[in-house]
């Protein structure tokens, strides 16, 4: 599945080795990768995506090795579940996408799959479910002015909540000052960890889909809550009411112990939870259009 990394430094920071050691899951998510940062001189973010294996890019390599400080940091590495090979070497389908509100710019990236994403008035420029996504979000913070923090987090509940049940959804977005991150199940079937660390002073706060360098410190994201992390550590977090919009909701969790996947004996497969019969029938489609 795709991978995220999101960062919240205390003071700007060069992030250069944390993102080396991150692009090394492009080997396993090949399609696309990319990063957003602010620097945290007002300016930004920049953003940089690119339609190609992150640890065989050149590009995504300078930036493994050049020490760029920044405060705040979204980054993705695809494995793309769209089909069509044009879906697949699309940069308008990479990670962060990014989105202006007000006077702000923002970025998200996301992992997972949603159904029944609606019109919005924010279109998105690619074919993903994610994008749609983060336009829906858009919407919701325009729509409601928000300009505090308790403001932004409560237009994201909304516009997460409406999509809570209805497929895989693990996001980080940020407005330069704040990160925003939440998982709709449990870290240890594919939802989001991180991790506080403090030392001389200085703070950071890392987010993942899986711990980076050690296991040691990382916490698992409660299923459900966004959370908001500013200058390197959390600073709120509140739970996100699942909307119910009239169209199909999908149970997200595991309901019985044992293997991902069992075989009855009937010869029927028997999944955990909708997320595994999703992941399992895009890796069917995926083989197919490659064979």
């Amino acid at each position: 599945m795709c991978q995220l990394l999101g960062v919240s430094y205390s003071e700007p920071k060069p992030f250069n080795k944390l993102f080396a050691e991150f692009r090394k899951r492009g080997e396993s998510n090949p399609h696309a990768w990319g990063v957003a940062y602010w620097a945290g001189d007002g300016h930004g973010p920049a953003v940089i995506r690119e339609a190609r294996t992150a640890n065989e890019s050149p590009l995504a390599a300078a930036l493994a090795s050049a020490p760029v400080p920044a405060m705040v940091i979204v980054g993705h590495v695809r494995l793309g579940t769209t089909s069509g090979k044009w879906s697949l070497r699309s940069t308008a389908n990479a990670h962060p996408f990014l989105f202006r509100v007000g006077e702000a710019d923002w970025a998200g990236a996301h992992n997972g799959y949603i159904r029944g994403i609606g019109p919005t008035v924010h279109h998105p420029v690619g074919t993903t479910d994610s994008e749609a996504f983060f336009c829906a979000v858009a919407d919701e913070l325009e729509l409601s002015k928000a300009k505090l923090t308790e403001e932004k987090m409560d237009a994201v509940c909304r516009a997460a909540g409406k999509y809570q049940n209805s497929g895989k959804l693990n996001f980080l977005l940020s407005d330069g000052e704040n990160l925003f991150f939440s998982a709709n199940h449990p870290a240890t079937v594919g939802g989001l960890y991180f991790r506080e660390i403090k030392r001389s002073g200085q703070r950071a706060l890392i987010v993942a889909t899986r711990p980076l360098f050690t296991d040691e410190g990382w916490k698992e994201a409660e299923p459900g809550w966004l959370y908001v992390a500013r200058e390197g550590r959390v600073v709120k977090k509140r739970r996100i009411l699942p909307v119910f919009t009239g169209k199909t909701q999908l149970t997200m969790f595991a309901r019985e112990e044992g293997p991902r996947a069992a075989v009855t004996p009937a010869g029927k497969r028997r999944y955990r939870s909708y997320i595994d019969y999703w992941e399992d029938q895009v890796a069917k489609k995926r083989a197919a259009n490659y064979h």
